[in-house]
């Protein structure tokens, strides 16, 4: 049985995808790259990303991220590889 998308379509949704005939999941672009793991949340990133705009603070922050970090490099073409992968069914 196939489900009935959710904003009240009563089209199957597997018939819906395949006349878009796109392959999903699709990566459709993005802005910035998300902060660093246990970086203290929205305070801490704050904090990591004044550090790194600074010379004072840039190699303190950099050596506790561990290498370079860029948050307008959100990593497109990794993304998009990914997400291709999953969407064809392969994981390598």
């Amino acid at each position: 049985m196939a489900k009935i998308a959710e904003w009240g379509c009563s089209t199957p949704l597997p018939w819906c995808w395949r006349s878009l005939k796109r392959t999903y999941p699709q990566f459709l672009g993005g802005e910035r790259r998300c902060p660093p793991e246990d970086c203290g949340g929205v305070p801490g990133y704050y904090e990591f990303m004044k550090n790194i705009a600074s010379k004072k603070g840039r190699k303190g922050a950099l050596d506790w991220y561990g290498g370079p970090y860029d948050p307008d490099d959100i990593g497109d073409q990794e993304v998009a590889v990914a997400l291709g992968r999953i969407a064809e069914g392969t994981t390598e």
